[in-house]
């Protein structure tokens, strides 16, 4: 079983509001990715908030696990080692990192990113960025746990990626990849 972490504990501060609840399509940003992600085949999904931010009425219906970042000022790495934590916990053979900004990050490529761990199941499976380099979403099998667990608070999971020759970069639409971090990111949504 995969586990799905679902990164939604930033707080916004470049946007001004929080961006997890931010309407877009008719529904608050963070439950396009929740969504996308549930329709995953063998995957449990983990959403990781801060309390700042009540993220009940948009995702509360779902069936999801829930965890609150006590702390996510200290940033990224905490959010990151948090979700891990709970897949260590559970003894998920893999765990797949999504960020909760991304409405357009679909189903299909969360599935091939798992699929393809299927043929590398010792390799970091991850997206490919169109300026080059590779970040999340990514999935990190179980030997890469500690990895994670030990990045600093303020780095994100590009770092275990980058120091590691053992990962496959999947290719993903520029539009997939397209996050919501201020106000013109906002603005640039109705174009969508």
């Amino acid at each position: 079983m995969i586990e799905i972490g679902i990164l939604a504990a930033g707080l916004s501060s470049r946007l001004g509001r929080p961006k997890q609840l931010v309407p877009f399509r008719g529904v608050p940003l963070i439950r396009h990715v929740v969504m996308a992600a549930l329709r995953v085949k063998k995957a449990t999904v983990t959403v990781i908030g801060n309390r700042a931010v009540d993220l009940t009425a948009a995702i509360g219906d779902l069936n999801i696990n829930f965890m609150i970042n006590p702390d996510p000022a200290r940033g990224m790495g905490s959010t990151i080692k948090q979700a891990v934590s709970y897949a260590v916990e559970q003894s998920r053979g893999a765990c797949l990192i999504v960020l909760g900004d991304q409405p357009f990050v679909g189903t299909a490529h969360l599935q091939r990113l798992i699929d393809t761990s299927q043929v590398h199941p010792e390799s970091i499976i991850a997206t490919a960025y169109p300026g080059g380099g590779a970040g999340v979403p990514a999935l990190f099998p179980a030997v890469f746990y500690p990895d994670l667990l030990a990045i600093g608070d303020d780095y994100g999971a590009k770092e275990v990626i980058r120091s590691t020759p053992h990962h496959v970069n999947l290719t993903v639409d520029q539009k997939s990849l397209f996050d919501v971090d201020t106000p013109a990111d906002l603005a640039s949504l109705s174009h969508f």
